[in-house]
This record gives C-alpha cells, sequence and structure tokens, in this order.
C-alpha cells in the first residue's frame, strides 16, 4: 500500500517562519526533510511574524481557505504575541493577562473550527508554549507555573480527533539556558528538537502498513535529558 503524497501547510508566527535561525532550518523545514517520501509532497510554511490568534483566524477564513483544503498535515503555533509579551509585566498588572488568556480561548476555537472546515481529515499538531524567561529573572517561577497551567487547558480545549497537542514547555525546558538564539525565538538545535517531537507524534498516527518516514537523528529529536550546547 503506498502512502498518499504528504501536503503539510505550517501555520504560526515568528518561531515557524524560522526567525533567527538561516532558511531551512526551522521546524516545518526539519520535519518535511525527513517526513518526505516522494516529489510529490508539498511543504507550504504560511507563518507571518508578528501574528497574533486573531489575524491568523482571519486570513484562514479568507487568503489561506483554499490551501487548507489540500493539506493533510497541519501544525499551529500561534498565541505567544498574545499572551507571553503580557508575562513579564503580569506581576504589575495581571489582569491584563487575565484578558489575554479570556481572548485566546474563543479564537482558538473558532480557529480550530475553520481548519476543520476546510481540511476534515487533516492530522493537526496543536503546539504549546515555552518559557522564555532566564531563570534568574525574579518572575521565573511565577512564569513557569503559569505557563504549565495555560498549556494544560489549551492541550484539553483543542483535543479531537486526529489532534495532537505538543507541550513546547517540555520540549524547550529552560529554554533560555542554550535553546533561544535571542531570547525569544529558537535557535537551531531548538528548531531540531520541536521537528523531533513532531515526528514521533507524527509517526504515532500513521498506519503501521504506511510505514514511519525516516527517522530524524538523536542530533535532531533532541531526547529529554540531553542538555543544548551553550551559545558562545
Amino acid at each position: 500500500m503506498n502512502a498518499k503524497p504528504l501536503y503539510y501547510i505550517a501555520l504560526g508566527d515568528s518561531i515557524t517562519a524560522g526567525k533567527g535561525v538561516p532558511e531551512g532550518a526551522a521546524y516545518p523545514n526539519v520535519l518535511f526533510r525527513h517526513l518526505r517520501h516522494s516529489p510529490d509532497c508539498h511543504l507550504e510554511n504560511l507563518a507571518i511574524s508578528g501574528l497574533t490568534s486573531g489575524e491568523l483566524l482571519t486570513l484562514v477564513r479568507n487568503r489561506f481557505a483554499q490551501r487548507l483544503a489540500s493539506a493533510n498535515c497541519i501544525t499551529l503555533s500561534i498565541g505567544g504575541n498574545d499572551l507571553l509579551r503580557r508575562l513579564i509585566t503580569g506581576h504589575r498588572n495581571p489582569y491584563s493577562y487575565v484578558r489575554a488568556v479570556q481572548q485566546l480561548w474563543p479564537t482558538t476555537a473558532a480557529l480550530m473550527a475553520e481548519i476543520r472546515r476546510h481540511a476534515p481529515s487533516a492530522r493537526v499538531f496543536v503546539l504549546g508554549f515555552y518559557n522564555p524567561y532566564p531563570a534568574s529573572w525574579r518572575g521565573f517561577r511565577t512564569t513557569e507555573w503559569l505557563i504549565r497551567r495555560l498549556n494544560r487547558e489549551y492541550a484539553a480545549r483543542v483535543a479531537g480527533p486526529c489532534v495532537e497537542f505538543i507541550n513546547l514547555q517540555e520540549i524547550l525546558p529552560r529554554a533560555s539556558q542554550g535553546w533561544l538564539c535571542d531570547g525569544v525565538h529558537p535557535t537551531v538545535a531548538g528548531h531540531r528538537r520541536i521537528a523531533g517531537a513532531l515526528f514521533d507524534a507524527y509517526r504515532k498516527t500513521l498506519p503501521k502498513e504506511l510505514g514511519s518516514g525516516r527517522l530524524i537523528p538523536s542530533a535532531y529529536r533532541g531526547p529529554r535529558g540531553v542538555k543544548p550546547k551553550s551559545a558562545s
């Protein structure tokens, strides 16, 4: 039995767009290289730096609708511009963060509904949040707790058939210690680690007769317990 050609669409903001890393090093590109099994496979990275969840929803309803109809694999990474900027000031204005969370959930629900409307049988992988702030920052522990709760609720809200949640707080623990290139965006090693988690999740969704694609080497997968090289 031959596998259907992969048509992978990546939705997101600057993380998915690969800000701060060389062209081709972002996690969608790394993942695609290892899932591609024929010349007919296709990757379309529709990420836009600075995008919010509301702006992405508008694009999905309009400009991206026809493209999504062709997809059988979709990754979604959005919300950082809605939320994470507020965490650094949350101790001064917690209501700002609470309002942002309250606005994110209905937008996320609408996004998932639109994705499902245009690509009802696609496998959808939703990426959660990581903590970009250094452990030396006085609000680090509070931020860790907030993101942990946020990821738990996010996973519950997007749960459904053919949907997998990827908790980036687990994939990039203490992200500022070598996984980030500019204090916000993942390094090449960070993107490889994200791609590895997505690859593992994708393989679990495949029927055995279709095979499992080409294994991402351990250097790409970034297994737990392996520390990133410190940036020099």
